[in-house]
């Protein structure tokens, strides 16, 4: 049981060190490949080694899709491209006290409603 809990980490660790996240296509290809290895462990002919070989495998291609997932949904909390250089009306209600941290406060939000003025900011 260590050996696959070690894969797993093997597999997250993996896509820390890709210069992007894979395509959603890709995603697809990696559950196919997890079914394929999984049929293959259950087959009553496959046993020992390669039996192992699957689970590490399965365990490695498991920690790669959950820390692509959350590398997903941790950038999915972004503003849409088209209200960048607009101003945007918050009404919200302050959910916590400001807390500081090195270039500022962090202020956290309960947002009531949200929108995009029609005006451009223009950068100086």
């Amino acid at each position: 049981m260590v050996l696959p809990s070690v894969m797993f980490v093997a597999g997250a660790a993996l896509l820390q060190v890709q210069p992007a996240l894979p395509a959603r296509a890709a995603y697809a290809w990696l559950a196919v490949a997890l079914v394929v290895l999984a049929v293959l462990r259950c087959r009553p002919l496959v046993a020992g080694t390669l039996s192992r070989l699957a689970t590490c495998a399965i365990a490695a291609l498991l920690g790669f899709f959950w820390a692509g997932s959350s590398a997903r949904d941790g950038l999915a909390d972004e503003l849409p491209f088209a209200w960048e250089g607009r101003d945007v009306h918050v009404v919200a209600t302050i959910a916590r006290l400001p807390q500081p941290f090195d270039r500022g406060l962090r202020l956290e939000l309960d947002i009531e409603r949200c929108g995009v003025s029609a005006t451009a900011i223009h950068p100086g």
